[in-house]
């Protein structure tokens, strides 16, 4: 019996030692992520706390946008809280990227857009899209990316990886995509996304460009341009929502639904979201497009989706402090 103890023991000792053994070969091998340096650099992050927010979208898709309040309020903004803290204190750190959101809140709030919840929606796709910094849109995707993002078949992507003038004039033309409005060769580079939500395509450039008084169409890159780039976005995301209101969103289910309801704005005012989760899924919406469909949105192949949604609940606070402080 004494002998029998003895091997049990030993035998114990053993495991507790390899298992320390292997703890501290992880700790030993496992390199640590680097600091964020930039603001681009939080949209990186697959894991993490961007990453957690994106999973707890994708994998309870029943806490999306288009559910009652009361629904909705059971969220758990822990994620959320997180997520803005980092992205936050970066976007605060930086003058440009501030100065350019301030702008932007008193174009919006001058142009009769006064609801915090909208304006927070609106400043959350502008900081997935272009960070508050203009630029045009860049698109160097490589073969992977371009089956993820836009669905194209392995062999088109392993020929088109990284040659981002070919891509734009493949997946932002037609028989790819008939939304844009391209319709000559090389409309699909020439119209890439530009301007503070990345404005896409021929058929933008016609209408805003007539909104605000200005030839896009012939000179797409003048949204890099402040001034006309907020004046793009106002014009962009006021027409949308008035869409929002006219128009039915395909759900899964096979129904149809108006956007406002399911967005629990059923009287389609600008300034009449419940809430900023609202608020960013119908932004957002406005921005992939008005004919996308309930399963494209909630799929969010990009993790775009939750990301705009998980930066609007950080904007209301900051546009309460940094916005209106200006």
């Amino acid at each position: 019996m004494e002998a029998k103890t003895k091997k049990i023991l030993t035998v114990s000792l053993v495991a507790v030692a390899v298992t320390v053994l292997l703890v501290v070969v992880h700790a030993l091998t496992t390199k640590k992520k680097p600091a964020l340096e930039s603001v681009d650099e939080v949209d990186d992050y697959g894991t993490g706390l961007i990453g957690s927010i994106r999973r707890l979208f994708k994998h309870h898709p029943k806490k999306s946008s288009g559910l009652s309040t009361e629904q909705k309020t059971k969220i758990d903004m822990t994620e959320f809280l997180k997520a803005n803290e980092a992205y936050f204190k970066i976007l605060n750190a930086s003058g440009t990227e501030t100065a350019n959101a301030k702008t932007i809140v008193k174009e919006l709030e001058k142009d009769g857009v006064t609801d915090v919840f909208t304006i927070a929606g609106i400043l959350a796709v502008v900081s997935k899209e272009s960070n508050f910094i203009l630029k045009r849109e860049n698109l160097d995707y490589s073969a992977a990316q371009l089956e993820k993002v836009f669905g194209l078949p392995v062999k088109d992507g392993e020929k088109l990886a990284h040659k981002p003038e070919q891509i734009a004039n493949i997946v932002y033309m037609p028989p790819h995509n008939n939304e844009l409005g391209n319709t000559q060769p090389g409309d699909g580079w020439f119209f890439r996304g530009a301007g503070w939500n990345q404005l896409t395509g021929r058929g933008n450039a016609v209408k805003v460009g007539a909104k605000i008084g200005v030839d896009l169409v012939t000179d797409f890159d003048k949204l890099n341009d402040p001034v006309i780039a907020t004046d793009a976005l106002l014009a962009f995301f006021k027409d949308g929502l008035i869409g929002l209101k006219s128009s039915n969103l395909s759900k899964i289910d096979g129904t149809k639904i108006n956007h406002m309801v399911y967005y629990n704005n059923p009287t389609g005012d600008i300034n009449g979201f419940k809430n900023e989760l609202d608020a960013a899924a119908a932004i957002y919406n406005i921005n992939a497009g008005l004919g996308q469909t309930e399963k494209f949105l909630l799929a969010d192949v990009t993790g775009g989706r939750a990301l705009t949604m998980a930066r609007a609940a950080g904007f209301v606070d900051w546009i309460k402090t940094h916005a209106q402080a200006a």
